[in-house]
């Protein structure tokens, strides 16, 4: 009898999240936006995806919890950067981090969820964006 009740309990409560593999490009003008951590917001949960850019400006979104990518949705999309290194950490400490004053102009636009103009719509057919930061 308890075999037969299993299967009702494990198909109650809250429905699991689907998350897309999101992955894209960063650039500014022409050239790749390196070392950028790319934040993707949903619009409505507020709940985050993030990636960091590589050599060629491209990412990949993470998620908390083990997920990978992004659940379908509205994002507003912002963009920071943050030291990897200790001598990065010490820079920055000194306000002399040289990516944070290279884009203070492009931070001003896109440096934070509340400035950003740039919205992207996650859809199992749109999970690919080339991102421009100009």
């Amino acid at each position: 009898m308890g075999l037969l009740i299993l299967p009702l309990l494990l198909g109650c409560g809250e429905p699991k999240s689907t998350f897309l593999s999101v992955t894209g490009t960063a650039v500014r003008g022409d050239a790749p936006l390196v070392g950028a951590t790319i934040y993707f917001t949903h619009a409505e949960r507020q709940t985050v995806s993030w990636g960091l850019t590589d050599d060629s400006g491209a990412f990949r979104l993470e998620h908390s919890q083990g997920h990978v990518g992004a659940e379908p949705g509205k994002y507003k999309v912002w963009i920071t950067f943050r030291p990897t290194t200790p001598a990065e950490e010490m820079q920055m400490a000194e306000g002399k981090f040289s990516p944070l004053i290279e884009h203070a102009e492009m931070l001003k636009q896109f440096g934070s969820l509340a400035a950003t103009p740039l919205q992207v719509e996650v859809t199992p057919e749109s999970t690919h964006f080339n991102l421009k930061f100009d």
